[in-house]
């Protein structure tokens, strides 16, 4: 994984661990300061598990989730 990946600490809303946007030069991590440390590094692995896997090639958001947690 060569792309810029960006990674940001914000409020987010309850239940919203961390966003990801792709742009031209990379990916956006946008994780959830409302959460502990320990939890905002999961999102963050988590995220960046979608970028490694090429998420945004896919069609289905339900599957790719289930496949992230499983």
């Amino acid at each position: 994984m060569t792309d810029n990946i960006y990674v940001y600490s914000t409020n987010l809303p309850i239940g919203v661990r961390e966003m990801v946007s792709p742009g031209v030069d990379g990916y956006t991590i946008y994780v959830n300061c409302r959460y502990s440390k320990e939890e905002q590094l999961g999102s963050y692995l988590h995220a960046v598990q979608h970028i490694a896997e090429c998420d945004w090639e896919k069609e289905s958001v339900k599957d790719i989730e289930n496949q992230r947690h499983e």
